[in-house]
């Protein structure tokens, strides 16, 4: 079975709200405002029935035809002749029922009050100790309707409920049909961006999350082409240099070149280790404290880097994503200063606990430091500089995924500097 649209699913829900919440206020106004009127007017209209036919009564034949003509101009009542009997119909109207009601409570008699279809006119019926009398007066002399007024009123709370339903689902399709489109761009490689501007706040973080979303999509689509491209580039020079080496074994064994085959393997190894790594970047374990100071000492020594101390420090963290991240720092500042080891240090502030891997290197120029976290980027690519170009790619995952931030910076006197910076508290 097909799902509503959205219009006509608000436009339902708005008529179905509307039509109960209508019928409550009804339901309230009628009993604290409407009945308490309704029985003050009956009760006005009775009195007035029962003085004007005691007055009558009173008064000599002469002069009752003035107060009759009085009655009629004043307050549309006449007196009319008692025959017919009424019938024994009741109405069911209310005011129609009080007025009957009181009627007989005031003169001690029942009466009756009923409508005259033939003369489209209520007929009303008093007992007097004097005498039998009756009097007329028209639908309008009540001036209410509760059934037409309850069927407009009703008529009414539907039309508006559509009305506004119409602009409600209208405001929201919108951005969902948007968002629907965008989706569907998405799926076809595209980069759309949403408005974020909707005037809600809720479809406004919507379109953010979303526009964020697709560009991270682009960005790993991006980064999935360059890794295979990379992949297919960098392994094919040592896959060929090992097939020629071993046509050169077959025909005349030599250990240098088993040798070369063994080292063309590592590099391979080196370079599949590196795109796996890469793509793990993103993969999380529970964080654990780890005391900072002790810890970088012993990375330092096992990578022949200088180690500043530090007060102690204890981080909660992930201690395998942290040594991959600044062995792979440590590492390309040696390879790009391999005359002078590298440094490490770490401090720490209100901004977090910083960890420096500082070289004395050639630099980066300004304008490359944005581009140097890309996969494969070379600021001179001239220069075959030995690696994968993976390794500030793969910093720059695992920070991402971790929420630590890293940054690049030219030091003065020549170098670069690398801070890497976690938070006081876990991500």
């Amino acid at each position: 079975m097909k799902a509503p649209s959205l219009r006509r699913s608000v436009a339902l829900t708005f008529a179905a709200w509307i039509v109960i919440f209508q019928i409550v206020v009804f339901c309230l106004s009628a009993w604290w405002v409407a009945w308490p009127l309704l029985r003050m007017a009956s009760n006005d209209f009775a009195a007035l029935i029962v003085l004007s036919a005691q007055t009558w009564v009173e008064l000599p034949p002469g002069r009752r035809g003035a107060l009759e003509a009085a009655l009629s101009a004043e307050h549309g009542l006449q007196r009319v002749e008692a025959r017919p009997p009424l019938g024994e119909g009741m109405s069911y109207l209310p005011f129609v029922r009080l007025l009957q009601d009181r009627l007989g409570t005031l003169t001690g008699h029942p009466a009756r009050v009923a409508w005259d279809s033939s003369r489209q006119r209520y007929l009303a019926d008093i007992e007097l100790d004097s005498g039998h009398l009756r009097f007329a007066f028209s639908r309008e002399r009540i001036g209410t309707n509760p059934p037409l007024a309850i069927l407009a009123t009703l008529l009414a709370s539907l039309a508006l409920a559509l009305l506004v339903s119409q602009r409600v689902s209208r405001r929201l399709a919108r951005p969902l049909i948007r968002l629907e489109n965008a989706v569907q761009a998405v799926g076809r490689g595209e980069t759309p961006a949403l408005p974020v501007a909707n005037g809600v706040r809720e479809l406004d973080g919507l379109s953010r999350e979303f526009n964020d979303m697709a560009r991270q999509v682009q960005a790993h689509a991006q980064t999935r082409t360059t890794l295979l491209a990379g992949v297919s580039h960098d392994l094919r020079s040592p896959i060929t240099r090992l097939r020629m080496a071993l046509e050169l074994a077959r025909a005349q064994p030599d250990p240098t070149l088993f040798d070369n085959m063994e080292r063309y393997l590592a590099q391979m190894d080196r370079l599949i280790g590196d795109f796996i790594d890469y793509g793990r970047g993103t993969s999380l374990r529970p964080p654990q404290a780890l005391e900072l100071v002790p810890w970088l000492s012993r990375l330092a020594s096992e990578h022949q880097a200088g180690f500043t101390p530090y007060d102690e420090i204890v981080v909660p963290t992930e201690p395998a994503a942290l040594e991959r991240v600044l062995v792979n720092l440590l590492e390309n500042a040696r390879r790009h200063a391999p005359d002078c080891p590298p440094q490490l240090a770490c401090n720490r502030d209100r901004d977090g606990v910083h960890i420096d891997v500082l070289d004395r290197g050639p630099g980066i120029p300004p304008d490359h430091l944005d581009k140097i976290f890309d996969p494969f980027y070379r600021v001179d690519p001239a220069r075959q500089t030995p690696g994968s170009g993976l390794g500030l790619a793969i910093v720059r995952e695992i920070c991402r995924s971790h929420a630590w931030r890293i940054q690049l910076g030219n030091r003065p006197g020549g170098g670069l500097q690398a801070r890497l910076t976690l938070p006081a508290s876990p991500a």
